[in-house]
C-alpha cells in the first residue's frame, strides 16, 4: 500500500497564516574531504559531514557511519567557505531538501541534502 503525504492545511492560531510542516534536522560530525567550498564571495558552499553511531545487536557493538551533503547559502556560505575544512567538527542545524531530476538516459534520480541555517564550529569528534 502506498503512503500518501498530505499537504498541511493548518493555520497558525486559526488565523490566516499557513503553518509549514516541520522540516528540521540537527547533525553533529566532522567535515570529510569532499568539501566543494567555492570562493569566499560565492553564494553557496557545499560540504560533506560524517557522523558515527555505535549500535549494539546480536551480542556485539558495531559502528554505523553516515555521510550527509550540506549546503550553506549567502552570508553563511561565505563564513563556511573560509572556515570549513576536512577534519573540522560541526553542528549543523537546518532543513532537508530533495532534488529530483531526469538524466538524459531517462533514469530518474533523487538526492536529499541538508540546507544549513545555522553552523557551529566545534572540536573535532573522536570516535
Amino acid at each position: 500500500m502506498a503512503a500518501i503525504c498530505p499537504s498541511s492545511t493548518a493555520k497558525a492560531g486559526g488565523g490566516g497564516i499557513p503553518v509549514d510542516p516541520l522540516n528540521a534536522v540537527i547533525v553533529e560530525g566532522n567535515v570529510v574531504p569532499s568539501a566543494s567550498a567555492r570562493a569566499p564571495e560565492a553564494a553557496v558552499c557545499a560540504f560533506c559531514i560524517q557522523t558515527q553511531r555505535r549500535v549494539q545487536g546480536e551480542g556485539r557493538v558495531h559502528t554505523e557511519v553516515s555521510y550527509f551533503e550540506v549546503e550553506a547559502w549567502d552570508a553563511l556560505a561565505r563564513v563556511c567557505a573560509q572556515q570549513v575544512r576536512p577534519g573540522v567538527g560541526l553542528r549543523v542545524v537546518g532543513r532537508l531538501k530533495q532534488d529530483r531530476w531526469q538524466q538524459e538516459d531517462g533514469v530518474r534520480v533523487q538526492r536529499v541534502k541538508i540546507v544549513a541555517e545555522h553552523v557551529e564550529f566545534q572540536t573535532p569528534f573522536v570516535w
